[in-house]
Parts: structure tokens; C-alpha cells; sequence
């Protein structure tokens, strides 16, 4: 999914990793804060 430039602002949420099927996501361009959530690493087919 590509979420840039779409404004976005605070933290990631650690419920992105409840996207089973998210092969691909792009954040850039925003202004997201905080750190890159552990459980991203649940998703195992993110390219």
C-alpha cells in the first residue's frame, strides 16, 4: 500500500503487523514520530 504524502502524523501502531497480506508499504513523506514498531517483523512477506 502506498501511504506517501498523505500527511500522516504520530507514532506507527503496532497493529500494522495485523495486515497478514501487506506485501509492500510505503510511508515516506509524512510526519510520523516514534520508533518503527517490533511487530512489524510479524509480517513475514513485506518485501
Amino acid at each position: 500500500m502506498d501511504f506517501s504524502h498523505n500527511k500522516l502524523s504520530g507514532p506507527i501502531t503496532p497493529e500494522i503487523s495485523q495486515c497478514k497480506l501487506l506485501t509492500f508499504v510505503d510511508l515516506s513523506r509524512n510526519q510520523l514520530s516514534g520508533e518503527i514498531p517490533n511487530e512489524i517483523t510479524a509480517i513475514r512477506i513485506l518485501n
